[in-house]
């Protein structure tokens, strides 16, 4: 078993060597046009930017694991952000993240709210023409209630049951349902039990 010093130089390493595989990769994208390859489509573009946020996540997750984190939000948060910012970086769509309280479960739970969050995050940018959209979360009353909320304009949509959300949720021991808001927007809920 590695030390804990020996533990940080294999994970810097590890994302050392992840990181070169992704500039090369994008610099031979942007080199494609000079080799008579034509230009890298955006889909391409867009990949490799994910790819190096990916790496980025990957590498703050390796460092608060060995004890060096330095971020003063909770792991969770600083993920729900990163999903935020991808949303409007690659479709233009705001999206606000309200925590009520404090936030705590476990590891497991956490990879589920996280999954549902990005699961709703992409229907909203995917399926509406919203522009901008909230993730509220709370712990109250041995529940954990999520709510992905976006605008809609008026034009209210046909009813719908968000599929593997609402699987995800069940699956958890709790349930989601659509409600419509108060102000023309659509409300996706899910609550699971604490």
């Amino acid at each position: 078993i590695a030390s804990g010093s020996q533990a940080k130089a294999a994970v810097s390493l590890l994302i050392g060597l992840l990181l070169n595989v992704v500039v090369r990769s994008f610099e031979f994208l942007v080199a494609m046009p000079a080799m008579g390859g034509g230009a890298p489509d955006w889909g391409n573009r867009m990949f490799m930017v994910m790819a190096a946020d990916v790496i980025v996540q990957l590498r703050d997750y390796a460092e608060g694991a060995c004890g060096s984190s330095s971020a003063a939000e909770p792991i969770f948060l600083v993920a729900l952000r990163k999903q935020a910012s991808q949303a409007l970086a690659a479709y233009d769509v705001d999206i606000r993240i309200d925590i009520d309280g404090r936030i705590e479960f476990g590891d497991r739970l956490t990879a589920e709210v996280l999954q549902i969050v990005r699961e709703g995050i992409s229907n909203v940018c995917r399926h509406t023409a919203a522009k901008r959209a909230t993730i509220s979360l709370r712990c109250s009353g041995g529940l954990l209630r999520i709510e992905i909320n976006n605008e809609h304009g008026g034009i209210r949509p046909p009813p719908f049951r968000p599929r593997s959300i609402t699987e995800r949720a069940s699956a958890l021991g709790g349930a989601a349902f659509v409600r419509e808001g108060r102000f023309n927007d659509t409300i996706v809920c899910v609550e699971i039990p604490l």
